[in-house]
């Protein structure tokens, strides 16, 4: 049995030598007392024996590894959180053929893009939102580029460009109501009709006392035609 001792031991450094620095991670005075003591008789013991003690270890190190990929090393390594305020800022906005001729498509503009100011930032609560209140048209020179018989042709154009001057958060604008009553208006006025005048309304009313009339008239002379038509010939 003694005569194992030393070589448990030596399969003990190499283990250590093998994962770090033999001066660094020294043997654990308990393992060497455990193979002195004869606790340890084999290879396989002494595996046991390390591959226990991993498996008590490995745990705290497995936390340690997620707390550290989740948490900052320390908060001074955090910047503080600035408030992007309601300023004017500088972006970038498309160079569009809409800027310079809307009815013709068939030529290109450079440069694509350019810079522009532009109002942007949050403000205090949601009710507000950050608008222009000053804006300035700038007008920028570009390049006009068509395709004449398959060659191109350069000219120099103008396009004008809206720059945001001062910001401010104002409230933001309530979307429109639907009026409920204009539904049961318009109902209305489709199944009886739109309303007339009352110069309308008396002309027809008119209308129908001078037809009543006639009729009346008409009716009247029919019947003193049959009356003297049977007196003289009874």
């Amino acid at each position: 049995m003694r005569s194992r001792i030393p070589l448990l031991l030596a399969v003990l450094a190499a283990a250590c030598l093998r994962s770090g620095d033999a001066e660094a991670d020294p043997l654990p005075a308990a393992v060497v007392e455990l193979v002195k003591g004869g606790s340890v008789s084999s290879i396989q013991d002494l595996q046991f024996l390390l591959f226990s003690e991993s498996i008590e270890v490995e745990p705290d190190s497995h936390h340690d590894n997620d707390t550290s990929n989740r948490l900052p090393r320390s908060l001074l390594d955090a910047q503080p959180a600035q408030q992007a305020i309601c300023k004017v800022r500088t972006e970038v906005i498309e160079v569009t053929r809409s800027m310079l001729d809307r009815s013709n498509a068939n030529f290109l503009l450079w440069p694509p893009c350019v810079e522009v100011q532009r109002c942007s930032g949050c403000c205090n609560t949601k009710s507000l939102q950050c608008v222009p209140v000053l804006t300035h048209t700038r007008y920028l020179q570009v390049m006009k580029i068509q395709y004449v018989n398959k060659r191109p042709l350069y000219d120099k154009a103008v396009v004008a460009v809206l720059d945001h001057v001062e910001c401010r958060c104002q409230p933001a604008p309530r979307p429109p109501q639907r009026r409920k009553s204009s539904g049961h208006k318009q109902e209305g006025r489709e199944r009886f009709g739109k309303p007339r005048p009352k110069d309308e309304l008396h002309r027809r009313d008119q209308l129908k006392h001078n037809q009543r009339i006639s009729l009346e008239d008409l009716l009247s002379h029919t019947l003193l035609k049959t009356c003297i038509k049977d007196t003289v010939h009874p």
